[in-house]
């Protein structure tokens, strides 16, 4: 294949999937609870594990969130992909450009960007929240938003190091927010991480107990959700 060819298929068949996971996840019958903890303030920190990113990624498209995504080739495609979803993409990771990330999530909560990490990091482990998160809800004075993401039917990627998953179609997902939360400016960082992780965890459970009790689940769905909030 001629290299101009290969390159034009490369810059474009990531937003091309994007498009179509989207697409597909519109059959998902989607739900969204806690949306009072989402809009007592206008910027949050929202915090996730990282299996939950596919299934978080078309319910919160179009709302400015900016991502931290990994500086790898995997990364480019990923970043390319989020961007034509409607976030906004800042490259970095626990191992190169760091510190760079970091800053430009910082920067982007206070001009007024809610920024949305996957707290196990972008290489692990899973299930163990990094400080990154921690530290910039401290810099930037902005509160932590945990919420977890709960799939009735899913293909699971066993292979993957966090075990992420995708939604069979058709399969009914709700999505939980917590309660925002401001952290101390200083303060045991261990502690904070583990206080964050167990408030994902109960976001998780909730959503997990909603769907046991489907008949009673309020409609908010991803579409109603942006109606009635606007941008997160």
């Amino acid at each position: 294949m001629p290299e101009f060819y290969k390159r034009w298929l490369e810059d474009r068949y990531p937003v091309w999937l994007a498009q179509g996971y989207a697409w597909l996840a519109r059959s998902w019958r989607a739900r969204v609870l806690g949306l009072e903890g989402l809009t007592r303030h206008p910027v949050n920190v929202l915090a996730m594990w990282h299996h939950d990113e596919l299934a978080t990624l078309p319910i919160l498209v179009r709302q400015d969130l900016t991502v931290l995504i990994s500086q790898s080739r995997d990364g480019d495609l990923i970043a390319k992909g989020a961007t034509s979803l409607g976030y906004r993409a800042e490259r970095g990771s626990s191992s190169r450009g760091a510190v760079k990330g970091l800053v430009a999530m910082m920067k982007a909560a206070r001009e007024g960007f809610s920024t949305i990490f996957t707290v196990d990091g972008l290489n692990g482990p899973a299930r163990v929240v990094k400080p990154g998160v921690i530290r910039v809800a401290q810099k930037s004075g902005l509160p932590i938003l945990p919420f977890g993401v709960v799939a009735e039917r899913k293909f699971i990627f066993d292979q993957a190091w966090n075990k992420v998953y995708v939604p069979y179609p058709l399969s009914r997902v709700v999505l939980a927010f917590g309660e925002p939360t401001f952290l101390p400016p200083r303060g045991d960082q261990d502690e904070l991480c583990r206080r964050v992780g167990t408030e994902i965890d109960a976001c998780r459970d909730r959503a997990r107990a909603a769907l046991a009790d489907w008949a009673n689940v309020p409609r908010i769905t991803p579409g109603v959700m942006r109606r009635l909030v606007g941008r997160v």
